[in-house]
């Protein structure tokens, strides 16, 4: 039984051929040792945190245990950044194109998550995965699949506003 009924919506079918533009925020990575450059900084920004943003727009299954998560995500993407801007709060936004391929189950709900970004400092947390993972809790749902339809940052304010795809198991 969900915690919050949500909006019942049609689910979705992506394809190889269907291109996707998406917004993918980061909080970027910090130097973990001497000698690091920026160079190297935003190369790992763009090779681990743009690829787990890019994978929360599609269907992945989750199992939770009260505040403990579970995520497998076994969709294959490709990508090209198309562009990189940095906001206020030193959020990172990257402007992709990605391809995949994924299909929701067949009883989905749509439910809006907002969320500061000072929320994601401790532990460090990226805000696709935070934003999925306050999706499932507002579910109320245990296991199942979810995906993120859309997050949007709003730098005046320092929140982030997520659509997030939920469905059972």
């Amino acid at each position: 039984m969900s915690g919050n009924s949500g909006k019942t919506i049609e689910k979705a079918v992506f394809t190889a051929d269907q291109t996707r533009n998406l917004q993918i925020y980061i909080l970027p990575g910090r130097p973990e040792f001497s000698g690091t450059t920026a160079g190297t900084l935003r190369q790992y920004n763009e090779n681990v945190y743009v690829p787990q943003g890019i994978a929360a727009y599609f269907p992945a299954r989750f199992s939770r245990d009260g505040s403990a998560f579970e995520w497998s995500f076994s969709n294959t993407f490709s990508y090209r950044i198309v562009s990189h801007t940095e906001q206020s709060g030193g959020i990172l936004l990257y402007g992709v194109e990605a391809r995949g391929t994924g299909e929701d189950p067949g009883y989905i709900r749509q439910y809006t998550v907002t969320f500061d970004r000072g929320s994601l400092e401790a532990p460090l947390q990226q805000p696709a995965m935070h934003a999925l993972e306050l999706g499932v809790e507002k579910s109320g749902i245990r296991s199942g699949t979810a995906r993120l339809e859309s997050l949007k940052y709003d730098s005046q304010s320092g929140r982030f506003t997520a659509e997030v795809i939920v469905g059972g198991a």
